[in-house]
């Protein structure tokens, strides 16, 4: 393998966080992934999407169910949304000024779906949330859009040629058969790192799906009565002339215990 051209870019990505009012615990780990990124200095902070749930515009508790009682008003899931972005502003130090992207992620695009059905409110509830993330230095890339720095792409999750998400235990080996450039991706809340051969200058193209970014253990109530090898943490990587150069996983276990115990103070 050839040395990669270009200028090395060190990224830090944070798997979904899920976001969610009816669990404000959630709200510790951006204060302390925004500690440890003040430590280490990342080029660039990309969170590959579905920092927040947004039930309130779910679509599978329908508003004449049950289950729909549940369900958070919009103006309170918003006020979470703007709650973990102060979370995050609280932990980041103040000479600290990283690029910060967010790849929308499939409930972020429940919003555009609730707008989409509703065009009486197309555009309210979008702006807004777009808004708040510029405001705290987040800029939002579309949902399903291939987010690029060095030749590396960062998306919510790949797609196949009917444009839904590679799922299932060889998701990443399948869409490695696919693509061209290595994808760093989300969604599935599973560590899984592969890397697929190829003939040319670039002679491995690496899959990375990085987890969540939820508390440690923290599984979600459609999850609880199956196996899940959901992997909590956040993953630090150097990219660099179109291939994934470092890459480590540091768990949410870590990160509460260095950069947990100022949260009081």
């Amino acid at each position: 393998m050839s040395r990669p051209s270009g200028n090395a870019v060190r990224v830090l990505a944070i798997g979904d966080l899920h976001q969610d009012p009816r669990h404000p615990d959630r709200l510790n780990v951006l204060t302390w992934i925004a500690r440890y990124a003040s430590l280490h200095r990342f080029d660039h902070i990309v969170q590959i999407g579905d920092w927040s749930t947004w039930d309130s515009v779910n679509q599978h508790d329908r508003n004449d169910t049950a289950g729909a009682k549940y369900k958070p008003p919009i103006a309170r899931d918003m006020e979470n949304l703007k709650d973990s972005l102060a979370a995050w502003r609280a932990g980041i130090a103040p000479d600290y000024k990283p690029r910060q992207t967010v790849v929308l992620g499939n409930h972020e695009n429940r919003l555009e779906r609730f707008e989409n059905a509703n065009p009486e409110a197309l555009g309210t509830f979008t702006t807004e949330r777009d808004q708040a993330f510029l405001q705290y230095g987040w800029k939002t890339r579309p949902y399903g859009e291939l987010f690029y720095i060095e030749g590396v792409a960062f998306t919510h999750h790949p797609v196949n040629g009917v444009g839904r998400a590679f799922g299932g235990e060889t998701g990443p080996q399948r869409a490695a058969g696919k693509t061209t450039v290595p994808i760093v991706s989300g969604h599935t809340h599973k560590r899984q790192v592969h890397d697929a051969a190829k003939i040319g200058p670039v002679d491995v193209i690496s899959m990375v799906e990085i987890g969540c970014a939820l508390p440690w253990g923290v599984v979600e109530s459609y999850a609880k009565h199956g196996m899940t090898g959901w992997w909590h943490g956040v993953v630090p990587m150097t990219v660099h002339g179109g291939v994934i150069t470092d890459l480590a996983f540091v768990s949410m276990l870590t990160l509460e215990r260095d950069h947990g115990d100022r949260l009081a103070a």
